[in-house]
C-alpha cells in the first residue's frame, strides 16, 4: 500500500464525505449559501470528490487536512494556511 491508502475502497472517505454533505447542508440551512463557513465546506467536499475520482487519497494528506479543520474549529476560525 506505501504511502497511500486507498480510503474510498475502505468505506472511510465516503462516510467523511458524507457527514461532510450533511453539516453542508445544516450550514446552508442556518446561514445562507454565501457565508463563508459554508464556502469553505463546500470547496473542502469539492476537494474531497475530486481527490476519490482519482482512486486514491495520500493518508499523510488526508490526516493533516483533518488536523487542520480541527484545529480551526478550536481557534474559532482563526487558523490560516
Amino acid at each position: 500500500m506505501g504511502n497511500t491508502c486507498d480510503l474510498k475502497k475502505e468505506g472511510h472517505m465516503s462516510r467523511h464525505l458524507d457527514n461532510l454533505k450533511r453539516l453542508w447542508k445544516k450550514l446552508q440551512a442556518r446561514y445562507g449559501s454565501d457565508d463563508p463557513l459554508v464556502l469553505e465546506v463546500q470547496r473542502e467536499i469539492e476537494v474531497i470528490e475530486a481527490r476519490t475520482k482519482q482512486g486514491s487519497v495520500p493518508y499523510g494528506e488526508f490526516i493533516r487536512s483533518q488536523t487542520d479543520i480541527r484545529l480551526e474549529r478550536r481557534m474559532g476560525g482563526r487558523l490560516t494556511a
